[in-house]
């Protein structure tokens, strides 16, 4: 087998080849153009000779300018060099596996003979002459002589480069002959290898084929035997799938029975749990209760302790109000002046602007109330100048914030005579949380 993979292998890389060669076949060769050879006379780049003239200027030097026309005068042109034969490329030997007869030498086309260019005659060079008068070149026709061999020198170039790319086509169309003759031969080869190859597929195929048969033949009573002891081992597992179904059957109704019980025994005894943690909420809660309620009994006592206390200061308070009085009444007397003298006392004042009671924070989180009066002297403008508590309310945070109050509040003017006056005003300011 793995001499018939070598012969198909180099049928492959041989087909390979074959193809890539197929679009070289297909491309047209370009029509190639005849070279065509101009000859030229070398008597037309001679120097013109020197006329003698009678009276020459001392001023002009003429030798440099007889110098430079020298140099410029052109070579005469090389002969072009033959152009080799080419050399026939060796053609690959082929494998010794397949033993192919020599191929001839392809017969190579002839190359065409370059036109020889006629060769130039050198120019006559004149001959010395004593201290000749040299006649002044004129400038623009040196320049048109430079010009004129410069283009003939670019056109002998644009022939040689013309004659080398012909050259370059020639060897190139040989190497595609010869890589085609080679092509055609490898195909022959890849051909009778692939024929070869076919029949011993063919054999190997009749060979295969019989072999299968008798496989399948073999592979037929082995698969017999085997279903008839599938067939046993089904009905063994049977019987004893249903020996196990009847044995899971009385595990399964015994576990059942196991489980009620446990059941049973553990909902009684979360029954048991959950009357003793009723218990002992209940008893929890009473005291609680009972906690709560000493609270508020000693909340309410210190409440009434707290209201006994403010009334024996409203007393206290009332009673230094009075004597204040009494001792005022007899300041009054003693100096001999009548009551009608002094500021007038107005219990019920008229109100130019009442700012809002403000009610303090920690008298109505404790639920405090009560009523304070305020005695303030009064103005002629009608703003307090000075306020004092006359009977308090029984909390000193109320009758500090209606003092403070009526000190802010404008109050009418006290006229008499239609002149104002100053007086006095007795306010009530009373503290109720609804």
């Amino acid at each position: 087998m793995k001499r018939h993979a070598g012969f198909l292998w180099s049928g492959l890389i041989h087909g390979a080849l074959v193809w890539m060669y197929l679009p070289l076949l297909a491309a047209k060769p370009e029509p190639v153009e005849p070279v065509v050879m101009m000859p030229l006379e070398l008597a037309q780049f001679a120097a013109p000779s020197p006329e003698p003239v009678a009276e020459p200027a001392p001023e002009a030097e003429a030798e440099p300018v007889t110098e430079a026309v020298a140099e410029e005068e052109p070579a005469p042109a090389p002969e072009p060099e033959p152009i080799p034969a080419p050399v026939p490329e060796p053609i690959p030997e082929p494998e010794p596996e397949l033993e192919p007869e020599p191929t001839p030498e392809p017969e190579l086309a002839p190359e065409p003979e370059p036109i020889p260019e006629p060769t130039p005659e050198p120019a006559p060079k004149p001959e010395p002459k004593p201290a000749p008068v040299v006649k002044q070149v004129d400038q623009a026709e040196v320049k048109a002589e430079i010009a004129r061999r410069k283009a003939q020198q670019e056109k002998k170039r644009r022939d040689e480069a013309l004659i080398a790319k012909r050259r370059a086509e020639w060897e190139e169309k040989q190497r595609e002959l010869k890589a085609q003759q080679l092509a055609a031969q490898r195909r022959a080869e890849w051909e009778a290898k692939q024929r070869e190859q076919e029949a011993i597929k063919q054999r190997e195929a009749q060979q295969r084929r019989k072999q299968w048969e008798a496989e399948q033949a073999r592979l037929k009573q082995q698969k017999l035997v085997e279903q008839r002891r599938a067939e046993w081992e089904a009905k063994q597992r049977q019987l004893r799938e249903k020996q196990l179904a009847d044995q899971r059957r009385a595990e399964w109704e015994a576990k059942q029975k196991q489980q009620q019980a446990e059941q049973l025994a553990q909902q009684r005894k979360a029954q048991a749990e959950a009357r003793r943690r009723e218990q002992q909420a209940q008893q929890l809660a009473n005291k609680r209760r009972a906690e709560w309620e000493a609270q508020q009994r000693q909340k309410q006592a210190q409440a009434e302790a707290q209201r006994q206390a403010a009334q024996r200061r409203q007393q206290q308070l009332a009673a230094q109000a009075q004597a204040r009085q009494v001792a005022a009444a007899k300041a009054n007397a003693r100096s001999g002046t009548s009551r009608d003298s002094g500021p007038p006392l107005i219990t019920n004042p008229g109100y130019q602007s009442r700012t809002p009671l403000r009610y303090p924070r920690l008298a109505r989180a404790r639920g405090i109330e009560g009523t304070a009066v305020i005695r303030a002297n009064v103005r002629t403008d009608g703003r307090v100048s000075s306020a004092v508590v006359y009977r308090s309310s029984g909390n000193s945070s109320l009758d500090n914030a209606a003092l403070s109050a009526v000190k802010q509040w404008v109050f009418q003017p006290a006229k008499r005579d239609g002149q104002t006056l100053a007086s006095i005003v007795q306010v009530p300011v009373q503290f109720r949380l609804n």
